[in-house]
């Protein structure tokens, strides 16, 4: 049996890769479509950018039929192509209706399973010497020789056709610069795409790759996503180990880091949610973040090497081996291109030869494996984020109703922190606490705690100085604070140690105008549990309790619900724009 590119790769490894090589080419200016089929021409995953003008030729069962008749046209020249040279090189041609296309085949050894289409553009420039230049107008005969009026009905027929010729003339023309970049593009797409194939083909572990791809397509959840990719990626590449690290938003870029989210590597477990790396700092995680694209060395040790790449590596903080040697790292980039996190794996596992122990580099195929999944990843973490949003905004529903209800200040408190913990993931790990402020002696007390952290017994029945504490610089300065590393933070006085094991805190002013009248306060026994987007959630719970407190001082409960009503629905479209 005849072995299909499916039955090689799963058909969403090659859409991702499709969804990469379009966004690349849409940065450089270039709307240019493309797709993978099969030998008869047949498409094995979702086209992708297809523009209008060919969208409308293949409503009708003709111009579907005169398209497939070019793309077999392009086939067979590929193929003989390839049978000449013996090099899987792209094709470039001009389609049956007018436009630039390219067509490239996939192969293992000298079969060809698939090809590599796209183009879709208008322009002109030379291909092997050879001009290649598109129509002023579509080449629309044999489409007008076949297509009969019925088939669209007869008083649309010429305004199809009129609709056709507009379509074609807004299609993207593109100059000879920007055709020489995409053919650049699709020659290394092509070799990628070969070299997956080749090393899928050969390596016996297809079935296991095919399987490890199916979980990772129906996983939606980010932390199940991180455990399947350290724990069961390693094994496939043949690697040592795997590292997930995320950016964690600071105040100010300069205060983003890198924070280890997942490891398999036993050493750093404990580590998970603590460890991080700053801007600047001279290690290999770093220069993928702050370079945006993949790092893939062959021994770490060697300064050829390193310096080729302008990199730098110290052996000491956070690695995930204890003999490191070779090195690959790539970006988890989201969908604005900005860097969101890093995948990294230290060296192949040794393998005996004649006696000894010899390294296996990471191969151009790991590469363009691992970058795969971290652009999968990414959309998973995007897919995540929303539905958060969606389920903090329910939770946000939920606080407002409660709130609208309450008329002591005893239940504000309690349904405060209540609420915080719906909206931050339960008490395990977390502390919540709802202070309060009296502005009369410039103290701040605590008065309501929820959690499984235990709080210190000092913070009960005290009161604390307006200049003490989280507490009062929230007070103080009104607006919402996180603290990623307490003990950093109560040498400077920035936080008094209510929680033993605390690691981090996060702490949102309950204000009402220009009067605060306390905080709602959380802190987690990890150091990076809290983020900006967390700041701007606990703030509007933090408004919300606020406007809880002044209406069940001032106002009936009627009178309340109404206003809370209009201050929520504000807020949350404040939110979601």
């Amino acid at each position: 049996m005849q072995l299909e590119l499916s039955d090689i790769v799963d058909p969403s490894y090659l859409q991702a890769m499709l969804e990469t090589f379009s966004d690349d080419m849409r940065a450089i200016g270039v709307q240019t479509a493309s797709a993978i089929l099969n030998k008869d021409a047949r498409p094995i995953i979702f086209e992708i950018n297809h523009c209008e003008f060919c969208k409308q030729v293949r409503e009708t069962e003709v111009g579907e039929h005169q398209c497939l008749i070019s793309d077999q046209r392009a086939i067979r020249h590929a193929e003989e192509r390839f049978n000449k040279t013996g090099n899987p090189e792209a094709e470039f041609y001009i389609c049956d209706m007018g436009l630039i296309d390219f067509c490239a085949p996939i192969t293992i050894e000298k079969d060809i399973v698939g090809y590599f289409f796209g183009g879709q553009l208008r322009g002109e420039f030379k291909y092997n010497d050879i001009p290649i230049k598109t129509p002023k107008n579509p080449t629309l005969k044999n489409l007008k020789r076949d297509l009969r009026p019925d088939d669209i009905g007869f008083d649309n027929y010429t305004r199809y056709l009129d609709l056709l010729n507009s379509s074609y003339g807004k299609i993207q023309t593109v100059g000879e610069d920007n055709l020489i970049q995409l053919k650049q593009a699709v020659d290394a797409m092509t070799q990628q795409l070969n070299s997956i194939v080749k090393e899928l083909a050969k390596s016996k572990r297809v079935e296991e790759v095919e399987k490890y791809m199916q979980k990772a397509i129906t996983v939606r959840n980010v932390d199940s996503l991180f455990n399947l990719i350290v724990n069961e990626l390693p094994p496939i590449m043949n690697a040592e180990y795997c590292s997930i690290f995320t950016v964690q938003q600071g105040e100010t870029e300069n205060t983003n880091c890198l924070v280890l989210r997942k490891t398999n590597f036993p050493a750093l477990k404990a580590k998970e949610d603590s460890a991080y790396y700053m801007r600047g700092e001279k290690a290999l995680t770093v220069w993928v973040w702050e370079n945006a694209k993949p790092l893939r060395l062959q021994d770490v040790k060697n300064t050829a090497e390193l310096s080729r790449h302008k990199a730098t590596w110290s052996q000491g903080k956070y690695t995930d081996s204890n003999e490191h040697k070779g090195f690959l790292g790539v970006p988890i980039i989201d969908h604005k291109n900005q860097v969101i996190g890093v995948i990294r794996m230290p060296h192949k596992k040794r393998q005996t030869k004649q006696g000894g122990e010899h390294e296996v580099s990471f191969t151009n195929y790991d590469e363009v494996f691992l970058n795969f999944l971290a652009h999968h990843l990414a959309r998973v973490i995007e897919c995540q984020e929303l539905e958060e949003q969606f389920e903090r905004a329910k939770s946000l529903v939920k606080a407002a109703r409660k709130l609208a209800r309450a008329t002591s200040g005893k239940n504000i408190n309690k349904l405060a922190a209540k609420s915080a913990m719906s909206l931050f993931g339960g008490g395990i790990g977390k502390e919540y606490f709802v202070n309060r402020h009296n502005p009369e002696s410039q103290t701040w007390k605590i008065k309501y705690v929820d959690g499984y952290l235990d709080i210190s017994d000092k913070w009960e029945n005290h009161k604390y100085n307006i200049n003490e504490g989280l507490t009062g610089k929230v007070i103080r300065e009104k607006r919402t604070i996180i603290l990623y590393d307490l003990n950093k933070a109560q040498a400077e006085s920035c936080y008094i140690e209510a929680v033993p094991d605390g690691k981090s805190a996060i702490a949102a002013p309950l204000k009402y105008r220009e009067k605060i009248y306390g905080i709602i306060g959380i802190v987690s026994n990890k150091k990076f549990s809290f983020s900006e987007k967390d700041k701007k959630i606990l703030s509007i719970l933090a408004e919300i309790t606020a406007n809880a407190i002044v209406s069940a001082r001032w106002f009936g409960t009627i009178r309340f619900a109404k206003r809370v009503q209009y201050f929520f629905v504000k807020r949350i479209w404040d939110f979601f724009h």
